[in-house]
């Protein structure tokens, strides 16, 4: 009787597990990216702690290894092996104190099809939803200015393929523009966040003068 070939991916996978067990290694290593660290900051000071989790659409994605108090907080984050490539340079990272995770940290992504993250990487970090409302304003202003870039030079090597002075100084002077915008954009990102403030205080006050009518409003109708 002819017994069945073992195959012999399966012979290579038993003997290092045996290798691992002889050398006292109980975890058989996880396929996938290292592991990477980077670096969240925050302006102001937060409830994060070393040990805390990092979520990424409700997926733990890595642990907090590191608190440091410096030009507001540093928060390193080690990212879980096979993690890496679902953070984004286009992410960022706000601090959530409840639910069912406790304290922990949130990465969100504004664009999916931008670049992973790689060690050593810094992400924004938001101190609250004002500073969401900034860090999206700013990102989306940036994209639209980095979509029309490319689209003006692409129009810039089509120009010099076929020649047309007057139109390449026209495209010229478009993305001298868009270079000009966007430093005014990184200039204004504190004017961003004190308007998202004011447009706050607004709703707030209108809510609460639409309150006191409701409630003088009762009491005209409770005295007649």
């Amino acid at each position: 009787m002819t017994l069945p070939r073992t195959p012999r991916a399966f012979l290579l996978l038993v003997l290092a597990s045996t290798l691992l067990a002889a050398m006292g290694c109980d975890k058989i290593p996880m396929l996938g990216d290292p592991p990477i660290t980077l670096t969240v900051h925050f302006e102001e000071p937060n409830a994060l702690a070393v040990g805390n989790k990092a979520l990424q659409g409700g997926a733990e994605v890595g642990e907090i290894t590191a608190v440091r108090p410096e030009n507001g907080v540093e928060v390193d984050v080690e990212l879980a092996t096979g993690t890496a490539a679902t953070v984004k340079t286009s992410s960022f990272a706000r601090v959530v104190e409840s639910g069912a995770q406790g304290t922990h940290l949130e990465i969100i992504t504004l664009d999916e099809k931008s670049a992973p993250v790689k060690g050593g990487e810094r992400l924004e970090g938001a101190d609250g939803k004002l500073d969401e409302v900034a860090i999206r304003t700013k990102y989306m202003a940036n994209a639209s200015i980095e979509a029309a870039a490319e689209g003006l030079e692409k129009a810039s090597k089509a120009i010099e393929t076929h020649g047309n002075a007057t139109l390449g100084a026209a495209v010229e002077a478009a993305a001298k523009g868009l270079d000009k915008a966007k430093e005014v954009i990184e200039a204004n990102e504190e004017t961003i966040k004190a308007a998202a403030e004011a447009a706050r205080l607004g709703v707030t006050a209108t809510q609460k003068a639409l309150e006191n009518a409701g409630k003088q409003l009762q009491e005209d109708l409770q005295n007649r």
